[in-house]
């Protein structure tokens, strides 16, 4: 059980839920809030909106795939706790005291970056790239080949000052 306002669904279960269980490894990225997964058919970049600022949210909304969790809160002397997590694919039953009151499910929507294309969206919008890229080749470097990826792929963010 955790406060809300603390909470942190778990990345790793929805890139699992999505791009396949088995051989599933973390990249470190150069930024803490977006989690990067290579999973057994494929991967990409996990965020929880909520964590970016309003003009981030602004900047990269587009360029998202949206996945829902539903999460079980509940009061207890005057804070909101979650109480379990409904992953995509999971099934999930929560037990909770009555000492917890207000207890309902609540929609929590992540954005997800896959690796192929949507992923060059947050790098040339938001210089967000893997720890080890960024070292081997810099991060202007990276950040430009993301602007080319996204010319190439997606013309209609073109008219952006990327």
């Amino acid at each position: 059980m955790k406060l809300l306002s603390s909470f942190s669904p778990s990345k790793r279960t929805i890139a699992e839920a999505i791009w396949g269980k088995g051989g599933t490894t973390l990249r470190k990225m150069n930024d803490a809030r977006f989690a990067w997964y290579s999973c057994s058919s494929h991967g990409g970049c996990i965020v929880d909106p909520s964590k970016l600022t309003e003009t981030e949210r602004r900047k990269i909304y587009g360029g998202a795939s949206e996945w829902d969790i539903f999460l079980c809160v509940g009061d207890y002397n005057g804070e909101t706790f979650v109480l379990g997590v409904n992953y995509p694919y999971g099934k999930k039953s929560v037990k909770y005291n009555a000492t917890f009151t207000n207890v309902h499910w609540e929609k929590r929507t992540m954005w997800v970056f896959e690796e192929d294309c949507q992923y060059a969206f947050i790098c040339a919008v938001m210089g967000v790239e893997e720890i080890a890229r960024v070292e081997r080749l810099g991060l202007t470097t990276c950040m430009n080949k993301a602007k080319e990826v996204m010319q190439e792929v997606f013309p209609e963010f073109a008219i952006l000052d990327l």
